[in-house]
């Protein structure tokens, strides 16, 4: 539980920084469910960040790891249903 809480509290502090509150409402409900993996959640993640906003190196919190300029295909039925698709 503890390596989930870390890793979702850099990820919301995160998406603060852009107003996504609703997809922290969505991470955090993971942290109680011990069959996700931090992988998944990392994953879905990404997607999530590139649907709503190009990251490059200047404006990307989290670091290296999203900065490359290719956009991810985003989710066509949007973040709100983001829970179901683990």
């Amino acid at each position: 539980i503890a390596q989930y809480t870390i890793i979702l509290d850099v990820l919301s502090r995160s998406f603060h920084l852009f107003g996504i509150s609703k997809v922290i409402t969505e991470l955090s409900a993971i942290t109680v469910t011990t069959s996700f993996t931090i992988s998944k959640i990392i994953d879905k993640s990404s997607t999530i960040i590139y649907s709503y906003k190009k990251w490059d190196k200047f404006t990307d919190p989290i670091g290296s790891f999203f900065n490359n300029e290719q956009e991810v295909a985003s989710d066509p039925e949007g973040p709100e249903l983001i829970s179901n698709k683990f």
